[in-house]
């Protein structure tokens, strides 16, 4: 592993001497020392080093010396926006050298780069195609060039596992580069294999090797007492990360926090874009989650601060800017739902434009909800639309299903809304929650055989749920068809009631409303032709206001 005070002195040495590189030997010590600070340091100051470098690199003649100067530098800025031509540029500088040198080791290099570009941009497979390349050059020079070898190494595993999910083969690949890794000065490529490693483990459900990894990192090797402070803040954000996904939303806080305020301290959210917007947003979703709701709004003001700096605009992806904003929407809209506030009263102005900015899309786009329930198309030209957005539009569906699950929008329940909501399951990231809106659907319609097929299909996933407000509503379906089964079972109000309660300790004040008239219903003395007949309308009931409600109530139970 990387000794810290030795780096240190190292990258002090090189903003020291920077000016004091005349020879050949001076420089090639100088990238030395260059070449172990940039592999585990990316920032601005770093970055204004290399063009005076390059120049003098240029000036001595000494090719090789200058393509590491061009690999380190491009490293450093290919994943920022307006780079993106420099990027382009140092690639063709080195690809000119390479051609003159044929090393197999710089060819490598410039494959990798490429695919690099390519990746950061959206463009997978010329990306695995190209680092496939790379890889075959390298394949008997393990050894000879072990630092690129591993570099390719780990790119190429990683790139392919986003198309290919069969994992046992990919985590083989990491826990080499691990090994590496550990054994070497690159520690920050140690936290980012351990980062995706942690996701493997965890979506090939490999529990045991997810806990001895976090036993390595904490109590064999005390990594975090050892390493620098970018990549302690690097770790903890994918330790919460990968906290939330395992539903460990207490554990997820602690670790994002520590994260957080090593951020803060060190003051270097500009140099740390995507890591410093992840740990607003998951933050802040799991405070929401907990019914913290003012912590949660906080740290939303604290985010879309952030992301309209200019610095920030200048330097990050559009990509980025929507991520963030779609995923403030969400939060925003769990927060003022569950305290059954008018969102439109949202004090802050610049939350206030992205809940705006944001609702407009969705209902603009092609899978808003006025096009999920339109009836004017066919199956066939929805399915066609949602294919030919479908990277586009995934954003939109998810909100567009968590808008009409949080708020309970009342729509036209008709037979084209369902087939509708059924055919856009596979192009959601949580297909459950338009299981959810189904179930729903089909229980204020009556159609209970359709309901039935549904909560089978969500005792299965059950498990597979992770989000509180969706592990909810799924509980409190299958309470339901407890009760449409055997409508005696006096379990049932004592369980609903504990949902409720739940509801009511985490501020979820809006489901536990909607949960507390079903109990009303269940427990009602009023003799209905069939206890189905009590669901019947009620499954968005809760959107009328308590004068209309409570009509309803009366209705329904006189």
């Amino acid at each position: 592993m990387l000794d810290i005070e030795e780096f240190n002195r190292k990258k002090q040495k090189l903003f020291e001497t920077k000016d004091q590189i005349n020879t050949q030997k001076e420089l090639q010590n100088y990238l030395s020392d260059l070449k172990i600070v940039c592999t585990n340091e990316k920032s601005k100051d770093l970055v204004k080093l290399f063009q005076p470098l390059i120049d003098k690199a240029k000036k001595i003649g000494e090719e090789k010396s200058l393509f590491s100067l061009y690999w380190l530098y491009f490293r450093q800025i290919y994943y920022f926006t307006p780079t993106m031509k420099l990027t382009e540029k140092l690639i063709e500088s080195m690809r000119e050298i390479s051609r003159k040198s044929n090393d197999i080791e710089q060819k490598a290099i410039v494959l990798a780069s490429e695919s690099l570009f390519h990746q950061f941009r959206g463009k997978n497979e010329k990306s695995i195609m190209l680092m496939s390349k790379a890889l075959k050059f390298l394949k008997s020079s393990e050894e000879i060039y072990p630092d690129t070898y591993y570099t390719v190494l780990f790119s190429h595993t990683l790139f392919s596992s986003f198309k290919n999910q069969n994992y046992s083969k990919v985590i083989q690949k990491m826990e080499k580069c691990l090994s590496y890794y550990h054994r070497s000065y690159n520690t920050l490529g140690m936290i980012r294999t351990i980062a995706h490693l942690l996701r493997f483990y965890t979506f090939s459900n490999l529990d045991d090797k997810y806990e001895k990894l976090i036993r390595w990192i904490f109590s064999n090797e005390k990594i975090p007492e050892k390493i620098l402070d970018s990549h302690y803040v690097m770790l903890f954000t994918n330790l919460g990360k990968f906290s939330t996904i395992r539903d460990e939303i207490d554990t997820a806080i602690a670790f994002m926090s520590k994260a957080y305020d090593k951020m803060k301290t060190k003051k270097f959210q500009l140099d740390n874009i995507y890591d410093y917007t992840d740990i607003l947003r998951i933050l802040s979703r799991c405070y929401a989650y907990k019914g913290n709701f003012e912590e949660a709004y906080n740290l939303l003001v604290e985010l879309i601060s952030f992301i309209e700096h200019d610095l920030v605009k200048k330097d990050s992806l559009e990509k980025l800017v929507k991520v963030v904003y779609f995923s403030t929407y969400y939060t925003l809209l769990f927060i003022y739902v569950q305290l059954d506030i008018d969102i439109a009263s949202l004090r802050n102005d610049k939350l206030k434009h992205v809940y705006e900015y944001t609702k407009s899309l969705i209902m603009e786009t092609k899978v808003s909800e006025n096009f999920l329930l339109d009836v004017s198309m066919d199956e066939v030209q929805k399915e066609e639309l949602l294919k030919n957005g479908k990277s586009q539009s995934k954003h939109e569906i998810y909100l567009s299903l968590h808008q009409l699950l949080l708020t309970h929008t009342p729509y036209a329940t008709d037979k084209k809304t369902t087939d509708t909501i059924t055919l856009i399951k596979d192009y959601t990231y949580t297909p459950l929650f338009a299981d959810v809106l189904l179930g729903k659907i089909h229980l204020s319609k009556g159609n209970y055989n359709e309901f039935y097929k549904i909560v089978k299909r969500l005792k299965t996933k059950k498990n597979s749920a992770k989000t509180p407000i969706l592990k909810i509503w799924i509980e409190f379906l299958i309470l339901i068809e407890q009760y449409l089964i055997n409508p005696k079972d006096v379990n049932i109000p004592r369980k609903l009631n504990e949902l409720e309660e739940l509801c009511r300790n985490n501020n979820f004040k809006k489901m536990s409303e909607e949960i507390k008239l079903y109990i009303r219903l269940i427990t009602s003395s009023k003799t209905f032709k069939s206890s189905k007949d009590r669901f019947k309308q009620t499954a968005f009931m809760d959107v009328f206001s308590d004068q209309q409600k409570e009509m309803v109530m009366r209705i329904l139970e006189n």
